[in-house]
């Protein structure tokens, strides 16, 4: 075309005027552009609320099996199957005086010599022995409150991961001696101990008195109990505080009895390698007898896989949602730029005509949809962290969870955007530029 080598003004002059053309085209016909901006800012705020739903995921999945759940074996004996009435999940105490149930007869107890047997097997790399406890009523400084109670070598802290806010965590001193000591939880500590340091206090749990070694850091929920309304006290105590009841937790995927072993594996392909051997090395030392409860291992790696992938798939649902909405966005975008270049074809004539080359309308209209894109991103990356702060905000206090958007996926959505609108404004953008000046105002 004979305009396209008019005027000798270099690149960046070009890409100033076009980017002034683009800001005055856009702000001429806002009901336009806020109808194309519309889907690109839907399509940018699904994205981030995918990667905020993804790390609020994670942060459920790691809170409900632990931060080393993936690598834990625990070793206990069968639970059964539960009496009339008991609710799936939850622990169930089974005593003689059960109605329509038989009480299960478990194996005997692990012991310190168990202990250390479990320790020597390749690909452990921690063990600890842990007992249920009923539910029981602690009361301290004239109040009281409930705790979930567990039994359990000093080991337990650190394959568990419970943090400690004060005080410490009982020692093998206070094991061997058999010492009435509990660590609390922040819960327990609050209602019981309300204005007090709780450390050193006297505690009565089941009607055994105790004292506080220290309390734990405030965990929340893992979404079937109250983290923060436990207490550990040393394994060698179990018997002073379970009575003649035995402990299960019926209908879990992994069930915990009475008493069993927690042991930690160094990786996650050696687990079924680990449970293989722990439960041989236990039959040979206890001779399992008819009567008894069998001893059965489990991990916790193929629940976690499980629910790592029923979060996949939300994700992948929603974030097919988020492609429809993107696409339908830019298609918009390709849409109303098409009618724009025939709106403004008499405009872009007389550019054309006065010395604009075809690059330079080119550039316009390239310039026109990467703005789109770019002013769509940052209005989706607004909405969506605004969003993202509004229910993360509201679930913090409920499940302590909390996210925001990454900075490198914002970062991410505003490039796609702006990609995205530029890809399909070259079609518009082309045709605009091909337009003939003489035929163009004669269309107009």
């Amino acid at each position: 075309m004979a305009n396209s080598s008019r005027g000798t003004a270099p690149w960046w002059t070009s890409l100033a005027q076009g980017w002034q053309s683009a800001l005055e085209s856009l702000t001429s016909h806002k009901l336009r552009s806020v109808l194309t901006l519309l889907g690109i800012v839907i399509g940018v705020a699904a994205v981030l609320a995918i990667n905020v739903f993804g790390q609020l995921t994670t942060q459920a999945v790691a809170r409900q099996f632990g931060p080393l759940g993936a690598t834990l074996v625990s070793i206990s004996p069968q639970a059964p199957l539960p009496p009339p009435g008991a609710q799936p999940g939850l622990p169930v105490k089974v005593t003689a005086d059960t109605p329509g149930f038989a009480k299960p007869v478990p194996p005997p107890d692990l012991d310190e010599k168990d202990l250390q047997a479990l320790r020597s097997v390749p690909h452990v790399t921690a063990a600890a022995l842990h007992g249920r406890v009923p539910p029981v009523q602690a009361v301290g400084n004239g109040q009281n409150g409930q705790a979930h109670l567990m039994a359990a070598t000093p080991e337990i802290q650190s394959i568990l991961g419970y943090a400690i806010a004060s005080g410490s965590f009982f020692t093998e001193q206070d094991e061997a001696s058999r010492a009435n000591v509990v660590v609390i939880g922040a819960t327990i500590a609050r209602t019981v101990f309300a204005g007090l340091d709780p450390v050193g206090q006297p505690v009565q749990l089941n009607g055994v008195p105790f004292t506080i070694k220290g309390v734990f850091a405030a965990q929340g929920s893992n979404g079937e109990l109250d983290l923060d309304n436990i207490g550990v006290v040393p394994y060698s105590v179990l018997d002073r505080l379970r009575g003649n009841g035995v402990m299960f937790a019926i209908g879990q995927t992994n069930p915990t009895a009475s008493n069993g072993v927690l042991l930690q594996v160094d990786d996650v392909q050696n687990l079924k390698t680990v449970e293989s051997s722990a439960i041989q090395l236990i039959q040979q030392s206890h001779p399992p007898k008819p009567s008894e409860l069998p001893w059965v291992a489990s991990d916790f790696a193929e629940a976690v896989r499980t629910a790592s992938q029923s979060t996949s798939d939300v994700r992948l649902v929603l974030t097919g949602i988020t492609v429809v909405a993107l696409l339908l966005g830019a298609f918009g975008m390709f849409s109303i730029m098409t009618v724009s270049v025939t709106e403004r074809t008499r405009e872009i004539g007389l550019r054309m005509a006065v010395g604009a080359r075809t690059r330079d309308v080119l550039l316009q209209f390239l310039l026109e949809a990467a703005l789109l894109g770019l002013v769509g991103g940052c209005l989706g990356a607004l909405l969506g962290s605004g969003l993202a702060v509004l229910a993360t905000g509201l679930l913090r206090p409920l499940a302590g969870l909390f996210a925001l958007p990454s900075p490198d996926a914002v970062v991410e959505v505003l490039l796609g955007s702006i990609v995205l609108g530029v890809l399909f404004g070259v079609l518009p953008a082309r045709r605009a530029a091909n337009l003939d000046p003489a035929s163009a105002l004669r269309r107009a």
